[in-house]
């Protein structure tokens, strides 16, 4: 699907959200941003207090992943780190940050999730394609299979829209 798994500069395991740069939002069929929606129905969940908390965090997560500062993470430890969904990120995977501050929301605790990828055929991009929250055990486990997966098919969406290889026009 890209280029960039034909350098030799980059191999399996090598990329990760050291490229950095500047955010796009993958938009629904109305052209609404799905991080914009699901943001909105989370404020609707929780306190303005919890809410306040866990936009500033975030805003330091995007602008973190944008500088380039997250690490890839093949461990699974928690903290503000990216991984590819249970398997090697390659080249166009979808990567999940973690947010360390969880929430409540009638009564089960929750961990919130940032969907993103980093298209390689668009330099610098830093493309966000879902914002979920999911909670603890087997469960939680199951809610954010099913969030890559949704992420995945958005991003899939993104590419058919965007992708061009070079010398083909729209």
């Amino acid at each position: 699907m890209s280029r960039l798994a034909d350098d030799p500069r980059f191999g399996l395991g090598v990329r990760s959200c050291h490229q950095g740069g500047r955010r796009e939002f993958a938009r629904d069929e109305r052209g609404v941003a799905y991080v914009l929606t699901e943001m909105k129905a989370l404020r609707a969940c929780i306190s303005k207090g919890e809410w306040e908390e866990l936009l500033a965090d975030l805003e330091d997560l995007i602008r973190a992943a944008e500088s380039g500062e997250l690490t890839f993470d093949s461990t699974y430890t928690k903290g503000v780190v990216c991984h590819a969904g249970g398997k090697v990120a390659g080249v166009e995977d979808v990567l999940e940050a973690r947010i360390a501050r969880t929430f409540n929301l009638d009564g089960r605790r929750r961990h919130l999730r940032l969907y993103f990828t980093e298209p390689s055929d668009f330099a610098g991009m830093l493309l966000l394609l879902g914002l979920q929250h999911k909670g603890d055990g087997e469960l939680g486990l199951e809610e954010q299979n099913e969030h890559i997966r949704e992420a995945q098919r958005r991003f899939d969406r993104w590419w058919r829209e965007h992708y061009r290889p070079v010398g083909e026009t729209m």
